[in-house]
């Protein structure tokens, strides 16, 4: 045999693979990096999410105190039972958005009264809140009309929340 026919790898490597490759080390660091961004990212989100999620928020005392200014000068009448009433209803939900974060305002009347139950920041008041709002969607919804002194009534009731829900926010 011959073994000036067989051809001879460049540079008198003999029998070694010349192909480069990485080491196994650096593959493992790089996926255990990865792993981690992904977990920390996915944790944060979590974090996040519950931590904004029906948590009571100390603010201003400001907002709540324009809506109830807003409201004490509503004119109350017959004649416009609806718009009224969403004024009151909408007046309400937004100083509670204030508080607590939850969206009231985008929330049916149903999913007010679940979410309610856990995160109302008074302890009394809750029946009044509960038939401002009742009282607002039969108008608006179901076209029941009100005398004049239950139209005032509501916006007693609905000025008593805003005003312990001002204190609540000052003091707390």
């Amino acid at each position: 045999m011959e073994t000036a026919s067989i051809p001879q790898p460049p540079h008198g490597l003999m029998g070694l693979d010349t192909t480069t490759s990485d080491p196994l080390w650096l593959w493992l660091l790089l996926i255990g990096l990865g792993l981690l961004v992904i977990f920390a990212v996915v944790r944060w989100f979590l974090v996040r999410a519950k931590s904004n999620k029906g948590t009571l928020v100390v603010r201003s005392e400001e907002k709540i105190a324009a809506i109830r200014r807003d409201i004490e000068t509503l004119e109350v009448s017959e004649e416009t039972q609806g718009p009224f009433l969403s004024r009151l209803s909408i007046g309400l939900r937004g100083a509670l958005e204030h508080i607590v974060k939850l969206p009231f305002t985008d929330m049916t009347r149903f999913e007010i009264n679940n979410a309610i139950q856990r995160h109302w920041p008074l302890t009394n008041h809750l029946e009044a809140f509960k038939d401002v709002l009742e009282h607002s969607d039969r108008v608006n919804y179901q076209n029941h009309r009100l005398k004049i002194e239950e139209l005032h009534s509501l916006k007693e009731q609905t000025l008593n929340i805003l005003q312990d829900l001002e204190s609540f926010v000052r003091y707390s």
